[in-house]
């Protein structure tokens, strides 16, 4: 159901260390928690709607965002952990809000190629590597294809494809979204592992919670070797089956080749990663990719991963790897539990 209608004012949430809202006008229908594009100061910002508008200003002082994102959105429990996060730690709401959007890039409308279509009545001297791009139209039921396309198919040059667009023998037609697949894997359980009676009792209980939606906090203790990771994987993969998000973080040192083997033999694909040392192409495609849902699982260093994925709506299991005394407190403090209790 939408909660405003095009022309309302609300109240926009500005990822940034000082404001706790700014008032804007909407141009289209829109919910709380929509991210929208607008401005502050001339510079162009992501925000996130939190309500209605409250400022009291009269409307000729109020400006317009200037488009609704539409790349999933932020429940209102999402909101109300922020604003809890920004008491907590004495934060503005805006500065909590910029730890966890911080790949504007992400919003930006995605790429596009130009797609041509062979024009078979045009006169042109036949060269050979003409003839190749013709067949290679024939060989594809003269669907439309990009440069690209043409290129790898056909097996020749760019110069050739940009003659045969000036000549018109290649003629524009529609445009395409560039996709970006390397992240999109589906897994499943390889079944090569069998858990022992501890380990299936202790994954039996995380099951329990996780089928329950409600939150619990589990710790696994035992000796290197043990199995705990078993029982972990085993924990994400029955998630991730019941079609929620899961987010495993561990310290950056245990993030090695040979962990990424053990995931990838256990659920038959290689996990997603963030980390510090990835490339923004790479940051602004994951950061799509959870937001949109099509990316469900996440494997990531605690300090880079945390505050970019702990408020997704549809997590449904949450790993700490090696998780610290110390740290114990302020991560369940994350879902709003005192450790105390």
């Amino acid at each position: 159901m939408i909660m405003f209608k095009n022309g309302d004012i609300v109240k926009v949430l500005i990822p940034n260390v000082i404001n706790t809202g700014y008032d804007y006008r909407l141009v289209e229908d829109a919910d709380v928690g929509n991210f929208v594009r607008c401005t502050v100061m001339n510079r162009q910002y992501i925000g996130v709607i939190v309500g209605p508008g409250d400022s009291n200003l009269d409307d000729s002082k109020i400006k317009s965002i200037i488009e609704v994102c539409h790349l999933g959105k932020m429940s209102e429990a999402d909101i109300k952990w922020i604003y809890k996060m920004s008491e907590w730690t004495l934060m503005a709401p805006g500065a909590v809000l910029r730890l966890i959007i911080n790949v504007m890039d992400a919003f930006n409308p995605p790429k596009v190629e130009q797609l041509y279509e062979y024009n078979f009545d045009a006169s042109c001297k036949m060269t050979d590597a003409r003839q190749n791009v013709c067949d290679a139209f024939h060989s594809n039921d003269n669907d439309a294809m990009s440069v690209n396309d043409i290129q790898n198919i056909a097996k020749v040059s760019g110069a050739v494809v940009k003659t045969m667009i000036k000549n018109g023998i290649l003629i524009p037609t529609t445009q395409r979204e560039k996709t970006v697949d390397d992240f999109h894997y589906d897994y499943v359980d390889m079944k090569n592992v069998v858990l022992n009676s501890e380990q299936q009792s202790a994954a039996d209980t995380i099951a329990a919670a996780i089928k329950s939606g409600d939150f619990s906090v589990h710790v696994l203790d035992g000796i290197t070797g043990s199995g705990k990771t078993q029982v972990y994987f085993d924990s994400a993969l029955r998630a991730y089956m019941d079609g929620k998000s899961v987010l495993l973080m561990m310290p950056e040192i245990a993030l090695t080749a040979q962990f990424i083997s053990r995931f990838e033999k256990r659920f038959g694909a290689p996990p997603v990663v963030w980390h510090s040392n990835l490339t923004a192409a790479r940051r602004r495609n994951i950061w799509r990719g959870v937001a949109n849902g099509s990316i469900r699982m996440v494997v990531g260093t605690r300090s880079r991963v945390i505050w970019r994925f702990c408020v997704q709506r549809f997590l449904g299991f949450r790993l700490f790897w090696h998780l610290r005394p110390r740290l114990l407190k302020h991560y369940i403090m994350l879902r709003w539990v005192n450790i105390k209790d």
